[in-house]
């Protein structure tokens, strides 16, 4: 995997990551709204909560993901040297 395909992979992901960011504040938003209004608070507050710990499940496993793709990549641009054997 080259350096590009690397950072293209980052950008995408990231790119992921801030759409169900969004969609997570937005539910945020409609809780909040629910909340004024008072009607069926109890099922976006137990719907949003699932969303907000699954966002940050993934945004944990995209760090770590993130990590070990430029973990490979730093060892793949780094030069064969060869070995010397001592007889």
């Amino acid at each position: 995997m080259s350096s590009n395909d690397t950072r293209a992979l980052f950008i995408e992901t990231k790119k992921r990551l801030i759409e169900r960011l969004n969609g997570n504040i937005n539910n945020w938003g409609s809780l909040v709204r629910q909340i004024v209004r008072g009607s069926k608070t109890p099922e976006l507050l137990s719907q949003c909560t699932k969303t907000f710990a699954n966002h940050e499940h993934a945004i944990g496993n995209t760090e770590t993901h993130i990590d070990r793709i430029l973990q490979v990549n730093k060892s793949m641009l780094q030069p064969i040297e060869p070995k010397s054997f001592d007889l």
